[in-house]
């Protein structure tokens, strides 16, 4: 037996209706630029790229297929992971407000880049196809989520108090990060 969606009538007509919106504002992104081009022209050249149709002016066809879509499919491609982080950390949170301010991840995510701004320490990678903004910038993330936890499970009665533990984190995140210790 076939399970059924909740509300499918209604869940079925809204992807039809969202996927619909999403396939005309991808076309008329490729569509529309410097170049005028036709919805008709552009799927003609995308037909054409992959032999199921006549074609249309070499040109065009580099401008569609070569240019504007992998862009614009690259634009939906990353609407769409946002929008599933944005659900799996609502669902999460179990709050249907969150955002990354809530945990903490764009404060730790700045504080990241703002290492790698202020030291310098990205510049050398700069020329080497750079990367360490966004390298550090997770790293920061990932510290801001970890040492709170890590912290917190010190509250537990303990040999080791709360402000030793600060410094020995403190002590391995500058020792990581290459920055000596005053």
């Amino acid at each position: 037996m076939r399970e059924q969606i909740r509300g499918t009538p209604g869940v079925a007509l809204a992807v039809a209706g969202l996927t619909a919106v999403l396939l005309v504002s991808m076309g008329l992104g490729v569509a529309i630029g410097s170049a005028d081009l036709s919805l008709g022209t552009v799927f003609d050249a995308v037909l054409g790229r992959l032999g199921l149709g006549p074609g249309v002016d070499v040109l065009d066809e580099h401008i569609v297929v070569d240019l504007r879509l992998p862009r614009v499919v690259g634009a939906a491609v990353v609407g769409a992971g946002l929008s599933v982080c944005g659900a799996v950390l609502q669902s999460l949170t179990g709050n249907q407000l969150a955002d990354p301010y809530i945990l903490g991840m764009s404060g730790g995510a700045a504080l990241g880049a703002s290492v790698v701004l202020g030291t310098g320490l990205g510049l050398g990678s700069m020329a080497g196809g750079g990367g360490a903004g966004a390298h550090y910038g997770v790293g920061g993330q990932v510290l801001s989520e970890c040492c709170p936890q890590h912290l917190a499970q010190l509250t537990q009665p303990s040999d080791v108090s709360l402000v030793d533990e600060a410094a020995r984190i403190r002590g391995q995140v500058q020792e990581e990060l290459g920055i000596a210790a005053h």
